[in-house]
């Protein structure tokens, strides 16, 4: 009966060193399930502000390009657009004239984000062109 019970604490011994390897085996997965989540989410918001400061971006360089047109159309109001180059991102502006009023539209493309305005102009009295009506399309 000593032999037998010699045998049995040591399976239980085993049996227990083989449960608590378990245990700490499962901690860590479950800790690395944690850090794993926490990076995926704090990944996804960096994307998530960058994209939103491009778009601010895109849509700031969409409206400077009205106002360019509008600049140039008070000194040449025979302009008929144009592209504008910048270090974080490019205006294109289209002007056509129509009767009395001026459609512009100002294309802006910043870190793949588009952004568009339409307007139209109407040349005033003292030669300085007025914004009549304002529209903007997102991408």
């Amino acid at each position: 009966m000593g032999e037998e019970s010699k045998t049995k604490a040591l399976y239980r011994l085993k049996f227990e060193k083989g449960f608590v390897s378990l245990l700490i085996l499962l901690v860590i997965i479950f800790l690395s399930w944690i850090g794993f989540e926490a990076f995926y989410k704090i990944s996804s918001q960096e994307r998530i502000i960058r994209y939103e400061a491009q778009r601010i971006n895109a849509s700031f360089l969409a409206d400077n390009g009205l106002e360019w047109a509008r600049a140039l159309l008070t000194k040449d109001p025979t302009w008929e657009g144009g592209t504008k180059l910048f270090r974080n991102g490019k205006v294109e502006v289209e002007v056509e004239k129509e009767e009395q009023d001026y459609k512009v539209t100002s294309r802006s493309k910043s870190a793949g984000v588009i952004q568009v305005r339409y307007s139209s102009f109407s040349q005033g009295d003292n030669g300085v062109f007025v914004l009549i009506s304002y529209r903007e399309l997102f991408d």
